[in-house]
């Protein structure tokens, strides 16, 4: 008789292999909801789930959002610059029929009810800022925030860029507005 173990770990390590496969970045792209500066490098790109987000909505306050949130840093294009950056997805939010809710050309000056600008842009419900790439928030200098209302749900884009490790570089965050999905599990016996 053939060794039946053989054929019981071989699926489960093909699956392994399968699954452990990094996917590329052009299919990240295709995946984001608005679409990346043309040229940008993904340096990560991290797909926080549902959770919550405060947005810079004028000079002295901001809201929380909920929804589900996705992260990403990138290095922008040789020659290029972080006001371009913003201009382009200005131009993008407002293309998809959006509107734009607040920009600020000097991200750094913003204070909120004793929030710096790095604190806002790493807030999260847990108090973690992990986040966000770990010193830009202190080097962005330009700041968008808009709203794209989709068929069904509406789509928060925020967008800071600035100068930091020696390179142009900015983060786009998107949250989809979307009540949390809720399953309740219960434990009542049946007859």
């Amino acid at each position: 008789m053939k060794n039946p173990t053989k054929f019981f770990f071989l699926p489960i390590l093909l699956a392994f292999l399968f699954c452990s496969l990094p996917f590329s970045a052009a299919n990240d792209e295709v995946e984001h909801i608005i679409p990346l500066f043309a040229g940008s490098k993904v340096r990560f790109d991290r797909r926080i789930g549902y959770e919550e987000l405060p947005i810079i909505i004028d000079n002295s306050s901001f809201e929380i959002f909920w929804g589900t949130i996705r992260r990403s840093f990138l290095i922008i294009p040789e020659g290029r610059s972080p006001l371009e950056v913003i201009r382009n997805y200005e131009q993008a939010i407002t293309n998809s029929g959006g509107h734009i809710i607040f920009k600020s050309r000097a991200a750094q000056e913003i204070n909120i009810e004793g929030h710096e600008f790095k604190d806002l842009f790493t807030m999260t419900r847990l108090g973690q800022n992990d986040y966000a790439y770990w010193r830009f928030p202190e080097n962005a200098k330009e700041y968008l925030a808009g709203k794209i209302k989709m068929a069904s749900t509406d789509v928060y884009v925020v967008v800071a860029a600035g100068y930091c490790d020696n390179r142009n570089i900015y983060e786009l965050i998107t949250l989809i507005d979307e009540p949390m999905e809720i399953v309740f599990d219960t434990f009542i016996d049946s007859p």
